[in-house]
């Protein structure tokens, strides 16, 4: 009788213990990031990366030049050295805005956030 309610006490607390401490998406266990408060939505700083240029490289290079007002030799530079962060912005609507520029010229692009 002893060991049966000892198993049940083990399995509450190993349940418990779950609950209270869940395993995150990126496998962290720790407690310190139980009660982090999630960043809100729309508030940076986010980051655009250019995966892949695609196999024309002229339009992503123009839409680089546009989105970022840098020049030439700096666009194509980022063209050939990928992964490249080619922008960073406090808006998420401006990096969603500047990923669809890059995807509608043919690129793999693609935003992630950055915390602070």
């Amino acid at each position: 009788m002893d060991y049966v309610l000892f198993g049940l006490a083990a399995v509450g607390l190993i349940a418990l213990g779950v609950v209270l401490n869940p395993k995150r998406p990126d496998g962290d266990r720790s407690s310190r990031r139980l009660f982090d408060t999630p960043e809100p939505v729309g508030t940076g700083p986010y980051e655009v990366l250019l995966r892949d240029p695609g196999r024309k490289k002229i339009p992503v290079v123009k839409v680089l030049r546009r989105l970022t007002s840098v020049g030439l030799a700096e666009a194509r530079a980022w063209t050939e050295d990928v992964p490249a962060a080619v922008m960073r912005t406090e808006a998420r609507e401006e990096a969603s805005r500047a990923v669809e520029a890059l995807r509608g010229a043919g690129a793999l692009a693609e935003f992630h956030h950055r915390p602070r």
